[in-house]
Order: C-alpha cells, then sequence, then structure tokens
C-alpha cells in the first residue's frame, strides 16, 4: 500500500485495497493447491482463510463463501494538514447478515427464495410507479 500511495502520491482507497486483498486471497490459495487451478480446488482453499488486510483482519466465511470483516465507524478530520476519516468505533468480525438469513430460510425451506422471503416481507410494499408526465 505504501508503494501505491507513493506512486500515486496520494492514500489508497477502497478500490486498491480491495485489489490488494483479491490477489493476496488467490496468491495463498494457489500455493494451498500446489499451484493447481481447478475452480473446485480453489475455492476450497480459500474457505476459512483469514488474513490481516490494510482494512484490518478479515477472513472468508467457509459456509457462505463471503469476506467477513470489521465495520469501522468513521469521522472527518484533519491530520497533517490532510483530511482522514478516523475511526472511533468498529464492529468486529461483520458478516453478511443478508445472506446469513438466505441461508438459514432456505435450509430449512429446501426451495429457493421468493417473494414469500423472510427478508423480502419484512420491507413496505412498493408503491405501482406513477407516470411522471404531467
Amino acid at each position: 500500500m505504501r508503494a501505491i500511495e507513493k506512486a500515486l502520491n496520494s492514500r489508497p482507497g477502497f478500490v486498491a485495497v480491495g485489489g490488494y486483498d483479491g490477489i493476496h486471497l488467490a496468491y495463498e490459495a494457489l500455493k494451498k493447491t500446489g499451484g493447481k487451478t481447478d475452480g473446485d480446488l480453489l475455492i476450497a482453499a480459500m474457505k476459512g482463510m483469514a488474513w490481516e488486510s490494510p482494512r484490518g483482519p478479515i477472513s472468508i466465511d467457509p459456509e457462505t463463501r463471503d469476506i467477513v470483516q470489521n465495520i469501522y465507524i468513521r469521522k472527518v478530520e484533519r491530520v497533517k494538514g490532510e483530511l482522514y476519516n478516523v475511526e472511533f468505533e468498529t464492529f468486529k468480525d461483520v458478516k453478511d447478515a443478508g445472506k446469513s438469513q438466505e441461508i438459514a430460510w432456505v435450509s430449512q425451506r429446501s426451495t429457493t427464495p421468493s417473494r414469500s422471503h423472510p427478508a423480502r416481507q419484512s420491507a413496505p410494499p412498493v408503491p405501482a410507479a406513477e407516470s411522471s408526465a404531467t
């Protein structure tokens, strides 16, 4: 990340960090498979993997294959003459709640989610689109 900051003369953003994490995950999975690139082997190798990212500790949920990461609540402050997002609270090891609920619901029902999915039931109905022509 320091090399990116030096090359671009600016701090890396979330896209650079996401790229770093993606390459790290692929590299470590390839090491686990001995360089084999079979998709099923790579996915199996990635499940449960954990590492220290520039964004903090992250892991891959072995059940959903989603990232598990800290969520940081921040405020903008001036530090050494530049604006920074300064963390003041952390929610640790956050999973994708929507996907976790969907997996639990699907495994209970053994069907594909539909309009009766619990996540959809909690949302208010969407009104019919009105014509914008007046």
